[in-house]
């Protein structure tokens, strides 16, 4: 009997084992299962998040979108394409597209070679905002020239556009004052020194600029000069065009002045190039270079100069000498300066000697003829014709008499 109990509990005992053993192996095949499952899972998971990502993560596809503006940009101008590339910019920056129009005209039709935009790197200000390290290289004249800048892109009805530098702005009474945002000393001084210098030119011309004044900043006087013209000569620190905005640029030894210093400054270069505004305006573009920058000079800084002032001048070009001279392949210092100082000089003496009247009423009669589209050594010729007839209608005389007038006054200063 107890052999016959020992052999059930023995089977029993056997059972449960081979029982738990298969649980055992039942478990670890379920855990494989599980495993297997959760790693399908998992990736499942990183391929739809990974696709969701490159869905919601537009800057990949922005940055190929900038990288196809600029190279269609560079393909409109070896097309010679003046209005796909205007296309191309932010349609609410007037003056900015007028800028972008005269650089456009003298890059096509000067001997420039090599011209090349390239993206260095690429950063996220907003969701339509863009900032891009550019780098800009050309040759001209056998020289070769590259700049760096920040260059900002927006997105404009679903698609990217050229908006000018990364600028900031100051909107003051009659002035809106873009600049760089490590400027903001800089603009700050801007913002009330042009306020002085608009209302001592306004008052000497007895006109106002006919809309608010868009003034840049630029901290690289390279910089400021390839914005205008890729073949200007040399480096400048104002320039103004009709209908650009009025550019300012800060030299190294700019930096160093005081705010006193630099407020002086900075009044005398808005006030140059707020009578620039203001005379080709109203003049609708068609002064002659040479007389552009003598009012420029006169209402700055000799107005109340009487000729007697320039005995102190070596010599001065006579208003043939002006003429015929270009000033934006000088590269003499001396003969910029002599430019500056004889155009000054004549305008000032036209004044002094036929009366501050004859002088705005020269003006009012080229602002009769039909605008003359183009900046500088364009229209020069046009604009100078037009000064002769006008010479003769305001003045009663011919340009050579007028001219010999001043050399005879000024040899005998």
């Amino acid at each position: 009997m107890l052999r016959k109990i020992a052999v059930i509990f023995i089977v029993i005992i056997l059972t449960i084992l081979t029982m738990t053993q298969g649980g055992c192996v039942n478990k670890n095949y379920n855990n494989e299962n599980n495993v297997q499952m959760e790693n399908s899972i998992e990736g499942e998971n990183q391929t739809k998040f990974k696709e969701h990502e490159e869905a919601n993560n537009p800057f990949d596809k922005s940055n190929e979108s900038i990288q196809q503006l600029i190279e269609n940009q560079l393909k409109y101008i070896r097309n010679n394409d003046l209005n796909k590339y205007i296309e191309t910019l932010d349609p609410l920056k007037d003056e900015y597209i007028a800028e972008k129009e005269s650089w456009f005209r003298d890059l096509i039709i000067n001997d420039i070679k090599d011209f090349d935009i390239t993206i260095e790197d690429l950063d996220y200000l907003y969701n339509d905002t863009i900032i891009a390290l550019i780098n800009q290289s050309y040759n001209y004249n056998g020289k070769s020239y590259s700049i760096k800048y920040e260059n900002k892109y927006i997105n404009n009805n679903g698609g990217w556009v050229d908006s000018d530098l990364n600028f900031k702005e100051i909107e003051t009474e009659n002035f809106v004052i873009k600049y760089p945002a490590t400027e903001e000393r800089i603009a700050n001084i801007v913002a009330i020194s042009s306020q002085n210098a608009y209302e001592m030119i306004v008052d000497r011309l007895s006109k106002e600029p006919i809309d608010k004044t868009v003034i840049k900043i630029y901290n690289d006087l390279e910089l400021l000069r390839q914005s205008v013209k890729l073949t200007f000569a040399w480096q400048f620190g104002g320039w103004y065009e009709y209908p650009e905005s009025i550019k300012i640029g800060i030299s190294e030894f700019d930096k160093k002045l005081s705010d006193d210093q630099y407020n002086k400054k900075v009044e005398r270069v808005v006030s140059h190039e707020l009578t620039h505004k203001i005379t080709l305006t109203r003049a609708r573009n068609n002064l002659p270079y040479w007389l552009a920058e003598g009012l420029a000079t006169h209402y700055t800084d000799y107005y109340d100069w009487t000729p007697n002032n320039f005995r102190r001048f070596s010599s001065l070009w006579s208003i043939d000498e002006l003429e015929a001279r270009n000033l934006e392949v000088m590269t003499d210092n001396n003969d910029i300066s002599k430019y500056y100082r004889s155009a000054g000089a004549i305008t000032t003496y036209i004044s002094y000697e036929f009366g501050k009247d004859k002088l705005l009423e020269i003006i009012e009669e080229l602002g009769h003829y039909s605008y003359v589209e183009g900046t500088g050594v364009e229209v020069d010729s046009i604009s100078i014709d037009r000064f002769h007839e006008v010479i003769e209608k305001v003045l009663g005389m011919s340009i050579e008499e007028l001219d010999n007038y001043w050399i005879n006054y000024k040899e005998n200063l």
